[in-house]
């Protein structure tokens, strides 16, 4: 059975290594990829779509936020699945990232 590919784009530290921390305790969950903002994940991402099966990201990051990141990966007709992890209480932005193609 081939494990389930995800990457997480997170300015927090901490926040990246407690989700690689519970997807190596996961057999089906292994973390390819991890990234700090939306530009340096898209520079990650021409390499790894092929592989991809869910992208984990902030809403709040440097550079480019959720909603920017979501709308860039739209564009470029990425496939893989994409969730928003974030502390950000507004459901108008979730709203909106859900009518933009936002999984969960």
């Amino acid at each position: 059975m081939n494990k389930y590919s995800i990457m997480l784009v997170d300015d927090h530290p901490l926040i990246v290594a407690g989700i690689v921390n519970i997807a190596q305790k996961t057999p089906d969950f292994e973390v390819i990829a991890t990234a700090s903002n939306g530009q340096t994940a898209l520079k990650q991402l021409m390499n790894l779509t092929d592989q991809l099966d869910l992208l984990i990201f902030d809403y709040s990051m440097p550079q480019m936020d959720g909603n920017e990141f979501l709308n860039e990966l739209n564009r470029r007709n990425y496939t893989f699945r994409k969730m928003l992890l974030t502390t950000v209480e507004e459901p108008a932005i979730f709203e909106k990232m859900l009518h933009s193609g936002l999984d969960g």
